[in-house]
C-alpha cells in the first residue's frame, strides 16, 4: 500500500469513528436492590432470600459475586417511589401500584410486572359485631390496609363498593381507609383500642386475627373477584431489564425457583419462614396456612385483567390494556394467565 492509498485509509477511519463512535460495553450492575413487604403473599422474596437463590442463578449465568440487598417497605406507594427514584432495582407489590406505574411510565421508565407471586384470598376482618356487609360501615369505622386509593386491598374495596353501591359510588368508602403495614394494621384491631375498626389484610396475619374473639371477616377478595387472584407482583423498569439482562434473568428464575421450592417442599418453607419473619406462629402453624385450598403461589397472573378493567372504568387507569401480557415483560408470556 502506498502513503496516498494509506492515508485514504486513515482519513476513512477516522471519519468512521467520529460519525459513529464505539460505544463501550457497559457492565452489569454489582448490586441488586429488591424491596418487599410484609406477610405470605411476598413469600417467594422470602424463600429467595434465605437460599439466596438470586446468586446462585447470577453465578450459574456468569455473574459473579452479584451483591443482592433486601429493603422492607411497609406499602405500594413507598414501592412506587423507592423504583421511580431508583432507590431499588426491583419493587414489590399488589396490582394496583404495579398497573398504576405501568399506566404512568409507559412512555418512559416502562415499568412492566417481572413475575406474578402469590394469588391467595385477602380478608377484610372487622372488631364489631354489627357488620355484616360493607353497607354497613359507618362514618366512625377506619379501615387499615398498605395504602390508600392504589393498594391491592383498596381496589378490592371499591370494587366491593362497586357491587354494593353502584359505579358512581364505587369510592364511597375511601375515607375510611388508613394507610398501615399490615403488622401495625393487625395489633391495631386486635388492640380493640384505636380508630382501627376493620384490618384488610394477607396471611398470615388475617388468619391470626380470625383466632381472636370479637373478630370476623367482613369480606373475601374470592367474593368479590369470583375466585382466587394474583395479589403481588415483582416489578421493575425497562431500563433495569435491558441494561442488565443476565441479574433481571438471575431474579426471574429465582422466582420461579421459589415458587417451586413452595409447591413442593411446604415444611421446608414454613420453617424458612418462621426463620426469617420470626413472627409468633410456629412452622407447623405456617405449613397448615400454605396448605389452605385459598393459599396459591403462580407465576403467570390469575383474574389480574379484572383489576385492569376496574380500573379503566373507574378512571384510575388511562390507557386499557388489551391483556395480561401488556403490563408483564416477554418472559412471562408463554404462561397461561389472566
Amino acid at each position: 500500500m502506498n502513503f496516498r492509498t494509506l492515508g485514504t485509509a486513515l482519513f476513512y477511519a477516522v471519519t468512521f469513528t467520529l460519525a459513529f463512535p464505539v460505544t463501550p460495553l457497559r457492565a452489569e450492575v454489582s448490586e441488586v436492590r429488591i424491596a418487599q413487604q410484609f406477610g405470605l403473599t411476598y413469600l417467594p422474596l422470602i424463600v429467595a432470600r434465605h437460599e439466596k437463590l438470586v446468586e446462585k442463578r447470577a453465578e450459574a449465568a456468569g455473574l459473579s459475586g452479584l451483591k443482592v440487598s433486601w429493603i422492607r417497605l411497609g406499602g405500594g406507594a413507598s414501592m412506587n417511589d423507592a423504583l421511580l427514584t431508583g432507590s431499588v432495582e426491583f419493587a414489590s407489590a399488589g396490582l394496583g401500584p404495579l398497573l398504576t406505574l405501568w399506566d404512568k411510565t409507559r412512555n418512559n421508565l416502562g415499568v412492566r410486572g417481572v413475575v406474578a407471586m402469590d394469588a391467595s384470598a385477602v380478608l377484610l376482618n372487622v372488631n364489631r359485631a354489627d357488620l355484616k356487609t360493607v353497607a354497613d360501615l359507618k362514618d366512625t369505622d377506619r379501615i387499615g390496609l398498605p395504602t390508600v386509593k392504589i393498594s391491592h386491598q383498596a381496589i378490592l374495596l371499591q370494587m366491593a363498593a362497586e357491587k354494593a353501591f353502584g359505579i358512581t359510588q364505587y369510592d364511597r368508602l375511601d375515607k375510611l381507609t388508613v394507610t398501615l403495614a399490615h403488622p401495625d394494621a393487625y395489633a391495631a384491631l386486635i388492640s380493640g383500642r384505636t380508630e382501627i375498626t376493620g384490618h384488610f389484610g394477607n396471611s398470615p396475619f388475617i388468619y391470626q386475627e380470625l383466632d381472636r374473639p370479637g373478630i370476623h371477616t367482613l369480606l373475601s377478595s374470592v367474593d368479590v373477584i369470583g375466585g382466587l387472584g394474583t395479589v403481588t407482583s415483582l416489578f421493575t423498569t425497562a431500563k433495569v431489564r435491558s441494561d442488565n439482562p443476565k441479574a433481571y434473568r438471575a431474579v426471574f428464575d429465582a422466582m420461579r425457583d421459589a415458587q417451586d421450592l413452595i409447591e413442593k417442599d411446604k415444611a421446608r418453607v414454613a420453617q424458612i419462614y418462621i426463620e426469617e419473619e420470626k413472627g409468633p406462629l410456629s412452622a407447623a402453624e405456617i405449613q397448615k396456612l400454605l396448605e389452605l385450598p385459598s393459599a396459591r403461589y403462580s407465576s403467570a397472573p390469575i383474574n389480574s385483567e379484572k383489576f385492569a378493567d376496574f380500573m379503566v372504568r373507574t378512571g384510575a387507569l388511562k390507557t386499557k390494556p388489551q391483556s395480561w401480557r401488556d403490563y408483564y415483560f416477554p418472559e412471562l408470556h408463554e404462561l397461561q394467565g389472566s
